[in-house]
């Protein structure tokens, strides 16, 4: 059982990460719409639904089966990696 007594979530995720040997990862790999499990969608498939720039950059796609929302790798991602990687 772990304690975790702080109010801060990032520093409460950090305390369970540390204190039960986590290997914290970001995977994003269901909709945090619905929370289906995505699947892959090929780039094709989705141009015409990105923003002109994400079609520029990205090529790995995912798109919930329920609600048809659209994912791909971005900054957001990026981000969210170097905050678990304390």
């Amino acid at each position: 059982m772990v304690f975790v007594a702080d109010n801060d979530p990032r520093q409460q995720l950090e305390h369970l990460v540390s204190e039960l040997n986590l290997r914290a990862e970001v995977r994003l790999t269901r909709c945090s719409v619905c929370n289906t499990p995505t699947v892959p969608a090929r780039a094709e498939e989705v141009e015409a639904a990105v923003p002109e720039h994400v079609r520029r950059t990205q090529r790995q796609f995912r798109r919930c089966p329920t609600c048809g929302r659209l994912y791909w790798p971005g900054s957001h991602v990026e981000r969210m990696q170097a905050r678990l990687r304390w």
